[in-house]
């Protein structure tokens, strides 16, 4: 029963990554958006700096940590009403999704928190890695689950709410 509820506690604070860029559906990836070109700041140990070719994120408590993500190789923007989904292909070829909205001072990022999406943490073990509209899987260390396949309903939904993993930026 210990086992069953570190797990538990475990997996609710675990990343989550997407085996393909999100979403799935979008049909066309676009360039970076030149009104979003600049600097952006939280605070003084955590900003991002938006070039024609790519962003560079300088976090810092994350592994993100002062790395250029480029669009001809591990940058993917879609556009949607929602705002702008920036994909971050990683060293371990997984990528991370964040959902951004912005405005001319100021950048709101979102991560994909998957308890939104699965409220009760006993799901993961009696949905077997699929529930309505998403497929996934543990990493061999458990430290993040890994999508397969989610739909765009509950893309949305794992964006929101989201208040711990909300960051905000203002242009400098």
């Amino acid at each position: 029963m210990m086992i069953l509820v570190y797990c538990l506690s475990f997996i609710s604070c675990t990343n989550v990554k997407y085996d393909e860029p999100q979403p799935i559906s979008a049909l066309n990836s676009i360039e970076i958006p030149k009104h979003l070109l600049g600097q952006y700041q939280k605070d003084e140990m955590n900003n991002i700096y938006i070039y024609n070719d790519g962003i560079i994120l300088d976090f810092e408590e994350t592994s993100l940590y002062k790395t250029k993500y480029k669009t001809d190789s591990n940058l993917i923007l879609y556009n949607s009403m929602h705002g702008l989904y920036a994909n971050l292909l990683d060293s371990t070829g997984l990528w991370n999704c964040f959902l951004i909205t912005y405005n001319d001072t100021s950048m709101t990022i979102l991560s994909s928190d998957i308890d939104e999406i699965l409220l009760d943490s006993t799901q993961w073990f009696k949905n077997k890695n699929s529930t309505n509209g998403v497929v996934y899987k543990l990493s061999h260390d458990s430290s993040k689950v890994i999508i397969n396949d989610i739909d765009y309903i509950n893309l949305h939904r794992s964006f929101n709410k989201s208040i711990y993993r909300k960051l905000e930026f203002i242009r400098q």
